[in-house]
């Protein structure tokens, strides 16, 4: 085609239209608006939501866009949006954005995430978020953030520690002190059922199936070292809680093919629990490792130096790689589930040693962040010899970073400065980095004993800062 086209000097416009779109592919968007200003077949084709929706996931693919409908769904309209927000994120000047402070809950707050509402919820990006908060006050609470209004409210008669979305975004889930898990219908909060256990929750999960069909199974941690795995909320339906000598973080993961793999990080242990059945609810922790068969729930114990802060995945290779944070060092632990023998399931491939980790929060692909305790932001990443390099490092808090939260995105960070730090991504040398843009202000020092911001999420349009009793959001419109 394209060599009759030149062979016969066929004029441009007159070109067929999948070649006229095809040219569009590869011209900036700023090109492509003064393109339709030329004439109006040019104008017709740059109003084509075909061009628009290559341009859109070219530039943000891996924001998992793809399965967008394009049915009644305007695309020029998506990236013009999508990108002057993003534009305005990635400045952070003062007229960029508007701060809203969120008050009403009387103790401190323990979990904070945003929610989508309504039936267009996952493709309406650029409509503000709305955000569930839970306190020590026993409280869940729905914000609307345009009005800076609680638009929902429900009390439970324990201080709630921790909350998180069911899959399909339509309840919340919180646990609380006096170990019941209560399930919330959004928007009204209303307890749809409760659930008792025996000890108090401080952490709650959902373990996602990756074998097509299976059910997931959704995880609650208790302070007296028990783990429950609930097959069925409606029933009750547990399987065998196990129980561990300490409290600490879970990382559930969905592991390679038809292997489950969870890690409770203790104090001073890993623990690896595998399965390797086609089904879930085969995970039994009645039994010890020395009566496991193989094709039963395996349980490994590794013992490490010093305590552990958090951790996470990372797949760089046919075989899972766990990430774990301690207080002096990044340990990277191989999961080989290839091997007969317990004790080689899992063995340690590389360590990083610093003086002063204090979080962790893991990227798309093959890179994590972490934070320090003299307000150092750092990335790292698993490189193709599985090990661990450093690549970037950052100075700009003056203060403990209580927590980072990364998307393939941007990543943000919070500190007992008062500041959250954003960081966005950018090509260099052929990879990935982040570079530090800007700082938001927020916290008080009124707010003694906790004058600081412990915890921040964001969106595509927003932040959340947690500053004691007071939800600080940093709303960015187009």
């Amino acid at each position: 085609m394209a060599e009759e086209i030149l062979l016969t000097e066929c004029p441009i416009l007159n070109l067929p239209l999948d070649i006229l779109l095809s040219i569009c592919e590869y011209l900036e968007d700023r090109d492509i608006l003064k393109l339709g200003r030329t004439c109006y077949t040019f104008y017709e084709i740059t109003q084509n939501n075909f061009v628009w929706r290559v341009l859109s996931l070219q530039r943000w693919g891996f924001c998992n866009i793809q399965s967008t409908p394009s049915c009644n769904f305007r695309w020029k309209s998506y990236y013009s949006k999508r990108r002057t927000v993003e534009v305005k994120m990635d400045g952070g000047r003062s007229g960029n954005f508007q701060v809203k402070t969120l008050r009403g809950h009387d103790e401190l707050i323990t979990g904070s995430l945003y929610v989508k509402l309504g039936a267009n919820a996952e493709i309406d990006e650029f409509k503000l978020s709305n955000v569930v908060s839970a306190a020590d006050d026993g409280t869940v609470r729905l914000w609307d953030v345009d009005s800076k209004k609680c638009i929902s409210l429900c009390k439970i008669d324990s201080p709630v520690k921790c909350i998180v979305n069911s899959p399909d975004m339509s309840e919340i889930i919180a646990g609380d002190e006096m170990g019941r898990i209560t399930r919330l219908k959004l928007p009204s909060l209303e307890i749809v059922k409760g659930h008792e256990t025996n000890s108090p929750i401080f952490s709650l999960q959902y373990i996602k199936s990756c074998v097509k069909g299976n059910c997931d199974l959704f995880l609650s941690a208790h302070k007296d070292g028990s783990v429950l795995f609930w097959k069925d909320f409606e029933n009750n339906d547990t399987v065998d809680p196990y129980r561990t000598v300490h409290t600490g973080g879970y990382y559930p993961d969905g592991g390679k093919d038809q292997l489950k793999i969870l890690v409770n990080a203790n104090q001073t242990k890993v623990v690896i629990f595998a399965s390797d059945k086609d089904d879930l609810d085969v995970l039994d922790f009645a039994k010890t490792s020395t009566e496991c068969t193989e094709a039963e729930c395996l349980i490994t114990r590794l013992l490490l130096a010093d305590h552990v802060l958090d951790g996470g995945w990372i797949k760089v290779s046919k075989t899972p790689l766990f990430i774990c944070l301690s207080f002096g060092q990044i340990s990277l632990f191989e999961i080989d589930n290839s091997k007969n023998m317990l004790g080689q399931w899992i063995h340690p491939i590389d360590k990083y040693s610093f003086h002063n980790f204090s979080c962790l929060s893991m990227c798309p692909g093959h890179d994590f962040i972490v934070g320090g305790r003299d307000g150092e932001v750092q990335q790292y990443t698993i490189n193709s010899k599985n090990k661990i390099e450093l690549i970037k490092q950052f100075h700009d808090h003056k203060g403990y970073v209580n927590a980072v939260f990364a998307t393939s995105y941007r990543v943000m960070s919070c500190s007992d400065d008062f500041s959250i730090r954003v960081y966005v991504w950018k090509k260099e040398g052929g990879r990935k980095v982040l570079e530090s843009r800007y700082t938001l202000l927020g916290g008080s020092l009124a707010l003694n004993p906790f004058p600081r911001l412990t915890h921040v999420v964001h969106d595509q349009v927003s932040c959340v800062g947690t500053n004691g009793k007071l939800l600080k959001v940093y709303v960015f419109q187009d």
